[in-house]
C-alpha cells in the first residue's frame, strides 16, 4: 500500500480523531487540523502527527503537498443556537478546503452528516425520508 500525505479536518473530535489515529495506523503521514472548539485534545493523546490549530473559515493555507484531504470540520450539532454562525463557518469553511485541495491537488473526501436523517429509523439507508435537524443539513 503506497503511503499517502493526509490532512484531517477537524482531527480533534470524535470521527477525525478516530480516522486521523486509524490513518496512522495505515502507516500514512497525517496532519490534524482543528481549531478546537468542539475538538478535544484528549482525542489525540495518541496521535503522533503533527496538529495545526487553526480556523477552517479564514484561507487555509499549509506549507507542502498533500495526496488526500478528508474534511470532517463542521459546526453540526442541532442545538447549536446560532444559525447563521453556522452557515458562514460551515460554508466558508468548505469553501476553504476545497480551494486549498484544489491548488494542492489533492483528493478531497467529505463526509455527509446523519443529522440529515434525524431521528428517523435505525438502520439509516439513503434513500429513507430526511427529517432535518439543523439549517447546515438543508
Amino acid at each position: 500500500m503506497a503511503i499517502n500525505k493526509i490532512l484531517v479536518t477537524g482531527g480533534a473530535g470524535f470521527i477525525g480523531s478516530n480516522l486521523a489515529l486509524e490513518l496512522e495506523k495505515q502507516n500514512h503521514e497525517v496532519t490534524i487540523l482543528d481549531n478546537f472548539r468542539f475538538g478535544h485534545e484528549e482525542n489525540l493523546k495518541n496521535f503522533k502527527g503533527e496538529i495545526i490549530k487553526s480556523n477552517l473559515s479564514k484561507n487555509l493555507f499549509i506549507e507542502g503537498n498533500f495526496d488526500i484531504v478528508f474534511h470532517q470540520a463542521a459546526i453540526t450539532d442541532p442545538r447549536f443556537k446560532d444559525d447563521n454562525e453556522m452557515l458562514e463557518k460551515n460554508t466558508n469553511g468548505f469553501n476553504s478546503v476545497v480551494n486549498f485541495a484544489k491548488k494542492k491537488n489533492a483528493k478531497l473526501i467529505y463526509a455527509s452528516t446523519a443529522g440529515l436523517y434525524g431521528n428517523g429509523k435505525v438502520p439509516m439507508e439513503e434513500d429513507q425520508k430526511k427529517e432535518i435537524l439543523s439549517v447546515w443539513t438543508v
